[in-house]
């Protein structure tokens, strides 16, 4: 069963300069429903909330209206999301539905359950001392808690500003140093072409691996069939092993009906043993149906006596009803003696009745 973690994300101060000509073009080819503006004023609890029209770009009234008033304030516009967003918004300590503390250094959030949401983002900034200090990104629907801020509601923002500014600042150096992936989370979830290509163009192979590494992640995340599509590509061709890991790794939480076949392609053909086994293993994380019999090929058919172990500890991450009795069968079967130890070090791990009664038979001959 794949699980979406909620996140706990943090502040990073991001400096704000013109947007990314690529996210514009892209978005001026974009569907006519991906540019439809909501005109539903956010929730917010205890604090002003200030409608205003775009002004030129988005970049260009953010800073004209952050300028005129004084201290801090936040800023939210609406795009159209992706399926993935569902009905995202804050927990608190208990995991109980909250209203989202903008102020907050950290505030787990994500969706807990199947609704559809509002298919509508609400993208938040934070703007002090003339730049774009924090950005957040939740379900349309989602009550705030701005901390006394006002909040400016900006109608007539485009995706194509909206992806641009996004792009813009998760390129930042300082949006490195703090090691913090809000933009790109907020951008994960913009639905259109032009999401997408930003996207991609922030996990390239010009880029250096740290800074490919998020971007990779959150297309596995909110991105859907099109993000498989592509982190298929990087899994099967990056000249990186390391980023061939971590393309597995995102397909393993990826949704989209290619994402496994293409893990079992690249357990399959991995030129790299440390590739193949990473595939195994995220393969059987997935609980996807067709694990148990990929991996026990695999134990066969794999020229790397080190990849046909991983598949052992592979076998190890199906669910017990599946992981227990494959081990016993692979323990009695004739073959290499290393694999046969592991499969009986991992039954020596578990308490399954079926492994201890295992166990007690052998012992008893």
């Amino acid at each position: 069963m794949r699980h979406k973690t909620l996140l706990v994300l943090f502040a990073a101060v991001l400096p704000l300069d013109g947007g990314a000509a690529h996210a514009r073009a892209a978005a001026a080819e974009s569907t006519p429903a991906v540019a439809l503006e909501s005109t539903m004023v956010p929730r917010v609890r205890g604090g002003e909330v200030r409608e205003v029209g775009l002004a030129g770009s988005l970049a260009e009234t953010l800073k004209q209206v952050g300028s005129r008033e004084r201290g801090p304030l936040w800023f939210a516009w609406e795009v159209a999301a992706t399926p993935s967003l569902g009905n995202s918004c804050c927990f608190d300590d208990k995991f109980r539905g909250c209203a989202c503390r903008l102020e907050a250094k950290n505030q787990s959030w994500g969706s807990q359950d199947k609704r559809p949401g509002s298919g509508r983002e609400l993208v938040l900034a934070r703007w002090s001392n003339g730049a774009v200090e924090r950005v957040r990104g939740f379900s349309s629907t989602c009550e705030l808690d701005t901390g006394g801020l006002l909040l400016v509601h900006l109608t007539g923002v485009q995706p194509a500003d909206s992806v641009a500014l996004l792009e813009d600042l998760a390129r930042r150096p300082s949006e490195k140093r703090h090691g913090d992936s809000e933009p790109l989370a907020v951008l994960a979830y913009h639905a259109g072409r032009a999401a997408d290509e930003a996207l991609h163009r922030l996990a390239g192979a010009d880029r250096s691996i740290d800074d490919r590494d998020q971007p990779l992640f959150w297309i596995g995340q909110a991105r859907g069939e099109d993000g498989a599509r592509f982190l298929a590509g990087v899994a099967h061709d990056d000249p990186s092993p390391e980023i061939r890991q971590k393309a597995i790794f995102s397909l393993s939480q990826n949704d989209g009906p290619s994402a496994i076949p293409a893990i079992i392609d690249v357990a399959k053909t991995d030129h790299d043993p440390d590739v193949r086994s990473q595939a195994l293993f995220w393969l059987a994380q997935s609980g996807a149906e067709q694990a148990p019999k990929v991996i026990l090929a695999r134990l066969d058919e794999d020229p790397s006596l080190e990849v046909r172990k991983q598949a052992v500890f592979a076998i190890t991450q199906l669910k017990d009803h599946q992981s227990v009795p494959l081990l016993m069968r692979i323990a009695r079967e004739p073959r290499d003696r290393e694999i046969r130890q592991q499969a009986l070090f991992w039954l020596g791990q578990s308490t399954d009745p079926r492994a201890i009664d295992f166990f007690a038979k052998i012992l008893g001959q």
